[in-house]
């Protein structure tokens, strides 16, 4: 009887011990690592946003340039018609 009234203290104890924490160094530094990650994804989704507004930028560049180049043609084709 000694004996179960010892075991069950002990299962009781390891109820309630904390087995499944995390030190508290450990959960900081992995704090700081989530907060540092979450900095890293904001800094490259502002990066895309500016590189896509660039591509979009350029992509209108080089209809005005191409556009440019068919105007004198048309011009000189207006101009043969007149």
């Amino acid at each position: 009887m000694k004996e179960v009234g010892r075991y069950q203290a002990l299962l009781e104890a390891a109820a309630t011990d904390d087995q499944g924490s995390v030190p508290l160094a450990e959960h900081q530094r992995a704090l700081a690592d989530v907060r540092r990650l979450e900095r890293q994804r904001a800094e490259l989704q502002g990066v895309l946003r500016r590189a896509l507004r660039l591509a979009d930028v350029l992509r209108r560049q080089v209809a005005h340039v191409q556009a440019s180049r068919v105007l004198p043609l048309q011009q000189a084709h207006l101009a043969g018609l007149l």
